[in-house]
């Protein structure tokens, strides 16, 4: 009887343990705003089929890179690429997502201005 309580009981964590996980996505998406200062970033991107907007904070550990000519020809890039983005520039995230539409940018690099986003 207590080991069946106790698989129980460990099998309850397991699953509350796993709703709580958080997740990641990645998208092409096209830059709404940076804020440089506070360190965000308003994103416009579609979550199956529908046009969604999240805004995502970063930190020291995101990673930035620049595909100007090719998606898959990425090169390094820092933190600086973040105040020479534009409203409506083509970029492809990773995001975490934190809930309710914020989010902490894991990576993001340009992406040609031909590359269509859907």
């Amino acid at each position: 009887m207590k080991r069946l309580c106790g698989a129980v009981a460990l099998a309850s964590l397991v699953v509350a343990a796993g709703s709580w996980a958080e997740t990641e996505f990645g998208t092409a998406a096209i830059v709404v705003s940076v804020d440089a200062n506070a360190k965000t970033i308003t994103l416009k991107h579609t979550d199956n089929g529908a046009w969604k907007q999240t805004v995502a904070t970063w930190d020291d550990k995101t990673v930035w890179g620049r595909a100007e000519k090719e998606v898959w020809d990425e090169k390094p890039s820092t933190v600086a690429l973040a105040k020479e983005l534009k409203k409506d520039s083509k970029v492809y995230v990773t995001v975490r997502d934190l809930g309710g539409s914020k989010g902490l940018l894991i990576k993001l690099k340009t992406i040609p201005p031909g590359f269509e986003v859907k």
